[in-house]
């Protein structure tokens, strides 16, 4: 099922937007808290840009190893500490 978001269009599942919009906060903020960075911190902006819809996600935390950067967009795939 697609759904349409305000202006400009965006089209796409309302579940997987949803769980990528919760997601994203979520997993960074696990992530920072396990790199033990002494300030967390976070920002989410949501604007239009030329007819396209934008979602922007910023945190402080340690970035993404680069060992695992081939592997970020696999299935099931995760750097968390067990």
């Amino acid at each position: 099922m697609s759904t349409t978001f305000g202006s400009p269009g965006v089209m796409g599942s309302l579940v997987q937007l949803r769980q990528v919009i919760i997601n994203l906060p979520v997993n960074s903020l696990q992530s920072i808290t396990q790199s033990g960075q002494p300030m967390p911190g976070s920002t989410s902006r949501r604007r239009s840009m030329k007819r396209l819809g934008v979602f922007s996600f910023f945190d402080n935390g340690p970035g993404i190893v680069s060992a695992n950067l081939d592997r970020v967009f696999d299935s099931f795939f995760s750097a968390k500490e067990a």
